[in-house]
């Protein structure tokens, strides 16, 4: 088992200085792009419902 996690770090490593396929930088961008959407559509939402009004009225405990 310890010799699989070393060669899987070896093949990171070297993926990591290549960089990764074209195919999987797409990926990847589609992935962050999606995370994105959704973080600014909860800060929206955050926004519009008041939320973020009402958490600055509060008082700390």
């Amino acid at each position: 088992m310890e010799h699989l996690d070393r060669e899987m770090d070896l093949l990171n490593q070297q993926r990591i200085r290549v960089g990764p396929t074209t195919q999987e930088g797409q990926r990847l961008t589609q992935i962050k792009q999606s995370h994105l959407r959704k973080l600014q559509s909860c800060i929206s939402e955050l926004n519009t419902s008041g939320f973020n009004d009402w958490l600055l009225h509060q008082q700390p405990a």
